[in-house]
């Protein structure tokens, strides 16, 4: 038998278009097995596996673990890290320790190999404080060290060359914090306090920039923490005043945005194109911002748009606002390395589900402001509204949180919404616990009250638009039939007048005979003509598995799905007696149903 039923109960929809709104972010840290959640680099090696660098220790993760890595395990020189970078020829982690010289680890025979300051020995490391490692044009490496200058080093000869001012008297300093070979002979250098250096390494003439308050065009800040040549060329550098995008030909540095109220005047600590040709900016104490590189050279820096990702109380949110670094890696995931808030993770692959969920903060637009669904529905401009336990009426357009209604704003008669039903003339009924019926008349946009026995004082459970676009109501006290245009009430049936096993009413459903199944609470299943004539019951006094009728489902074969709260029936052939029970023998892991759908 073909049995395709799925059920759920939570604030979850699947959809298959693509959302506006931010990725959900997972995070790792040392209750995950990190070593630190002070992280400031990452690289990727050639098998696959992610290696983060912190301030305590090196981490290797293959997916479901951490391996650490610390000078009394495995002899790494130093635990405090600044850099790590996977050498894209050999399998060798190279790693830059904050005093403790340059290591390089073989991950494939697990050899480790450290490079230190020896006096002796003109061609060694000319300091240990090593702050960042950068490919160089011909395979070889760029160091860059805090009190030194820059280091040249030959991974055949293993020898260092020097760059810094007793070599290059024109550099404007020899503290260093980052470096970048641009592949046209030209070498980057960012400089602790003292701007950004470019050295021609075809003629060594050496450019230096330093901040003018009063050119706008100049470096943005003296502190350069990082440099970026994305994939057209172009040359972003991060300052302690934020991002700038330099042009070699003029020397002008232009900033995305000039507003002294800009997030880029924010301490930049790292930027990355990422494969959907976005420029991921990393700041202090103010997250990331994410740039579209298609939009912005065609449009002027007013109207760029930005994402923007920071701390806060949901699953969109980092868990610190600074973000020391940013990798993608070879499945386009990103990976984000925070100040005190460990690994920051955004799957390329949107999950199946889309969650909405609750948080504290009223303003944020992609939560809900209840903790607990009852109720869903989707409304004509396919705009979902969920009925929450005391929050009224949530509506999500896209994933956005676009309105509330509420008793409080004079919308609905009560703030706990039961029941949700989109009728064939795309308005919508609401039932809420003990106030009754409200009515949402989608040319109009208001919501009226529809009076049961001239009263609102009814627990609604449960809608049914019938074969005729009549609207049946369950409820505690039995089951209102309604005109759709009139909203007038037609018929009340109860266990006086029609034989109802309970006046509990949880769901409703016809089936292709006109037939009205009627599920209750406490009293099982009763099945009517269309004039309401008991044709047959099946209460747990008739061997029937459960009297708690939850939800009634008719399926695009005909057949009547009943979740119960003792498992799951299926009427095959509703014109017979006989049903087919699923129960925890069937696979079910649970056999309290709360709704099913195909």
């Amino acid at each position: 038998m073909d049995m395709r039923f799925f059920f759920v109960f939570l604030a979850i929809v699947f959809f298959t278009r693509s959302y506006s709104q931010p990725s959900s972010i997972k995070e790792l840290g040392v209750e995950q097995g990190l070593s630190n959640n002070y992280v400031v680099s990452i690289t990727q090696d050639k098998d696959g596996f992610l290696w983060f660098a912190t301030e305590e220790g090196l981490n290797k993760f293959d997916g479901t673990r951490f391996i650490h890595y610390y000078k009394h395990n495995h002899g790494i020189s130093g635990n405090e890290l600044n850099c790590i970078y996977a050498d894209p020829q050999a399998p060798v982690i190279w790693i830059a320790t904050q005093r403790a010289g340059l290591n390089a680890y073989n991950y494939q025979d697990e050899s480790l190999e450290v490079f230190k300051h020896t006096p002796q020995q003109a061609n060694s490391l000319i300091t240990n404080d090593v702050t960042a490692i950068a490919p160089a044009a011909d395979g070889n490496l760029w160091i860059s060290t805090y009190h030194r200058g820059v280091e040249y080093f030959n991974k055949e000869t293993k020898e260092f060359r020097h760059y810094n001012k007793d070599t290059f008297p024109e550099l404007s300093s020899d503290n260093v914090w980052t470096i970048m070979d641009d592949g046209n002979e030209n070498l980057y250098i960012g400089h602790v306090a003292h701007g950004m250096s470019i050295v021609s390494l075809k003629d060594k003439q050496i450019r230096n920039y330093t901040h003018n308050p009063d050119d706008p065009e100049s470096i943005p800040g003296d502190e350069v923490h990082c440099l970026y040549k994305d994939n057209n060329d172009n040359i972003w550098v991060g300052t302690d005043n934020g991002l700038a995008l330099f042009h070699p030909e003029t020397g002008d540095f232009i900033r995305p945005d000039k507003s002294p109220e800009t997030p880029f005047a924010s301490a930049i600590f790292d930027i990355r194109q990422t494969d959907d040709n976005k420029l991921w900016v990393s700041t202090e104490l103010n997250g990331i911002f994410v740039i579209d590189l298609k939009q912005y050279f065609f449009m002027s820096p007013g109207t760029l748009s930005m994402e923007h990702y920071t701390v806060g109380y949901n699953r969109y949110s980092l868990s610190n606002p600074t973000v020391r670094c940013v990798f993608q890696d070879s499945f386009e995931n990103i990976w984000l390395g925070t100040y005190g808030g460990g690994i920051n993770f955004i799957r390329h692959t949107p999950p199946l589900f889309h969650v909405f969920s609750y948080s504290p903060i009223p303003e944020d637009p992609y939560s809900m402001n209840n903790r607990t669904t009852l109720s869903l529905c989707f409304d004509a401009e396919k705009r979902l509204w969920i009925g929450t336990d005391g929050g009224g009426i949530n509506v999500f357009d896209n994933g956005k949180r676009i309105k509330v209604y509420s008793k409080e704003s004079n919308d609905l008669s009560q703030n706990t919404v039961q029941a949700l039903l989109k009728d064939s003339q795309d308005n919508i009924w609401i039932g809420t616990f003990v106030k009754g019926i409200n009515h949402y008349n989608h040319k109009t946009k208001k919501i009226t009250p529809v009076l049961l026995d001239g009263k609102n004082d009814s627990d609604i459970r449960c809608f049914y638009e019938d074969s005729h676009a009549n609207i049946w109501v369950g409820t505690n006290t039995g089951i209102y039939v309604f005109d759709p245009v009139s909203r007038h009430q037609i018929r009340h049936y109860n266990k006086q007048n029609a034989r109802l096993p309970e006046n509990l009413v949880r769901s409703l459903v016809e089936d292709r005979q006109g037939r009205i199944w009627v599920g209750t609470f406490g009293g099982g299943l009763a099945v009517y003509t269309p004039e309401m004539e008991l044709i047959r019951s099946y209460n747990e006094h008739t061997g029937f598995c459960s009297n708690t009728i939850n939800y009634l489902f008719a399926d695009s074969y005909g057949r009547v799905w009943v979740a119960t709260g003792e498992g799951l029936v299926c009427f095959t052939e509703p014109d017979s007696t006989g049903y087919r029970a699923y129960g925890r023998e069937e696979g079910l892991s649970n056999v309290y149903i709360r709704a099913i759908t195909d």
